[in-house]
């Protein structure tokens, strides 16, 4: 097994006491369900396809169907979602206290999901299945605010929109006008690329447009939802107005890796942040450029406040679950971790140098830069570190393109001597470390990577003289 699994695995499970505080420990997300999830998913299709046994395109539809199944199987098994008790008890009692004050929805065809992804979220995907992502839950303060969330995506369900939506591109898709269209783009000799793009434009154009209709009634029924509960129909306002500037990108942290990276003993090179030629993608044609507003996320968020009348409610208290702040403050461990399993090193390691500069003898933080550093030289050695480091694009924010210049012009040689050093600075810097022997275990590690295993006795053999 890797190194850097190792360090991960042992490092990030083992609980000990730092600085007067419990050691981080990831949250379970493999599930002993897969069985009765595949019952639960056979039985819905069975439902939908019974609902439309006389639809014209049903052999597509399920195969669309079994496609989707096969997909959210494939995640669970994979450990996209949560299976921690602590956590599913906590999101379990605000779905039950809407179910039970809500007769119309049954809770034997619905399904919720705890997803680990990083970006802030919430979807209804069909069958049952709710999914509410974890960087969502982060950004909030109540757990009313989650309470409308989970009603909205219920009535996206109540009014199987997620399916009604796949039917009615289907029919477009499958329509007379639209075969013809794309009978005529393949024909022509000039301006395929354009035409081919402006008739995908139109797709999702037509689709968003139904998709903010929906929205809007998914608000409306999602509100009457949460006015059955002991929850503050305020809160959907409060989630609208966050929904609003979610999309929007959030101002940089200042990360100065130049000096992070330098140390008296190995100096920082500036060769690391050049740009090599042909580095960087093209940038977009301006004819292939989209409507921004019309890709929203969340679209129209300000008009919907407008529309469910808020006017009509009196200010009361919202209900803060003691379970949701305990919640919370593993969430920026949990998304880095996603992060390291699932995403790109160079952005783990960019929010993993964000952690350390608001807690800069953070075990985790300092973990996950050594983990991969560790994690990109064996990529190398197996030609596949191109599945885990990208390459810097114009798109990227200036920190994070920095930081993949820097990742992608350092030899491996380089990079595990950074990495000694690094811990090395931690080392003598920050009393308890000298003290933790899941640190030291890391440490030693990277010494051994780099050749400076006598460098380390001798630093260890000073430390126990001085104490």
């Amino acid at each position: 097994m890797k190194i850097y699994f190792l360090i991960i695995f042992t490092s990030l499970c083992f609980l000990d006491k730092i600085d007067g505080q419990n050691r981080f420990k990831p949250y379970c997300n493999k599930s002993k369900e897969l069985a009765e999830w595949n019952t639960f998913l056979d039985q819905s299709k069975s439902q939908t396809l019974t609902q439309y046994k006389d639809y014209k395109y049903k052999s597509d539809l399920k195969v669309h169907i079994t496609e989707r199944h096969q997909e959210l199987i494939n995640k669970i098994e994979a450990g996209h979602f949560y299976f921690d008790k602590m956590v599913d008890s906590y999101f379990h009692r605000i779905l039950d206290e809407i179910i039970i004050n809500n007769p119309t929805l049954q809770k034997d065809k619905i399904r919720f999901l705890i997803s680990r992804y990083n970006w802030p979220n919430a979807s209804y995907i069909g069958d049952g299945v709710i999914i509410v992502n974890i960087a969502l839950v982060d950004k909030l303060t109540h757990d009313d605010e989650l309470a409308f969330i989970i009603c909205h995506e219920l009535a996206h369900y109540y009014f199987e929109h997620v399916d009604m939506s796949y039917i009615r591109s289907l029919n477009k898709l499958k329509s007379k006008e639209t075969k013809e269209k794309i009978k005529a783009i393949k024909k022509s000799e000039y301006g395929t690329h354009s035409k081919g793009t402006s008739l995908f434009k139109g797709f999702m154009y037509d689709s968003r447009k139904h998709v903010r209709g929906h929205e809007y009634q998914a608000d409306s029924l999602g509100l009457s939802f949460l006015m059955n509960t002991k929850y503050n129909p305020i809160a959907a306002k409060n989630v609208l107005y966050l929904l609003d500037t979610i999309d929007k990108v959030h101002i940089e942290t200042n990360i100065n890796i130049d000096s992070i990276f330098n140390f008296e003993e190995y100096r920082f090179k500036e060769s690391w942040k050049s740009e090599p030629k042909q580095m960087f993608i093209s940038e977009p044609n301006k004819n292939d450029d989209w409507n921004s507003d019309s890709l929203k996320t969340h679209p129209d968020c300000l008009k919907r406040i407008q529309a469910l009348k808020f006017e009509k409610f009196y200010q009361s208290n919202f209900t803060t679950d003691p379970q949701l702040k305990l919640i919370k403050q593993n969430i920026k461990y949990e998304l880095l971790l996603f992060e390291s399993e699932f995403g790109d090193s160079g952005k783990c390691m960019l929010k993993a140098l964000e952690l350390l500069s608001e807690q800069p003898s953070d075990f985790v933080a300092l973990n996950m830069i050594s983990s991969t550093f560790q994690k990109i030289i064996d990529a190398r050695k197996n030609h596949n570190a191109n599945e885990i480091l990208m390459n810097p694009s114009q798109s990227d924010n200036i920190e994070l393109k920095k930081m993949l210049l820097i990742l992608n012009n350092m030899r491996s040689v380089e990079m595990a001597n950074v990495n000694y050093y690094f811990l090395k600075n931690a080392l003598l810097k920050f009393n308890h470390l000298q003290k933790d022997e899941e640190f030291l275990k890391i440490i030693n590690n990277a010494a051994e990577e780099c050749q400076k295993i006598s460098d380390l006795e001798l630093i260890k053999n000073n430390l126990n003289l001085k104490h």
